[in-house]
C-alpha cells in the first residue's frame, strides 16, 4: 500500500515538473545519445532540472544547465526549484 501511494506521489510530481518546464510533449521520448536523436538540447537541460526536482535532493547543482535555453524557459527552471523549497 505504501509503496503504490509513493509511485503515486512519484507519478504526480513528474507530470508537474514536465508541466512546469514545458516539456509534457516530451514524456514518452527518449533523451538521446550520440546515434540516437531524442529531443532537443534545451529540453535536455530541462530533463535534468526535472530530475532534480523529482528526486526531492536537499542541494539541487547544475551546472551549464542554462547555456543555450531561451529565457522563458530559463524563467519557468527557476520558478520551479523556487517552487520546491
Amino acid at each position: 500500500m505504501l509503496l503504490r501511494m509513493l509511485r503515486a506521489d512519484n507519478l504526480i510530481l513528474t507530470e508537474y515538473a514536465l508541466a512546469v518546464l514545458g516539456i509534457m510533449h516530451a514524456g514518452d521520448t527518449l533523451v538521446g545519445s550520440a546515434s540516437v536523436q531524442g529531443v532537443s538540447g534545451g529540453e535536455r537541460r530541462r530533463v535534468s532540472v526535472a530530475e532534480g526536482l523529482v528526486a526531492a535532493t536537499r542541494v539541487l547543482l547544475l551546472d551549464e544547465a542554462s547555456t543555450g535555453m531561451r529565457c522563458t524557459c530559463l524563467a519557468r527552471c527557476g520558478c520551479a526549484c523556487a517552487r520546491q523549497q
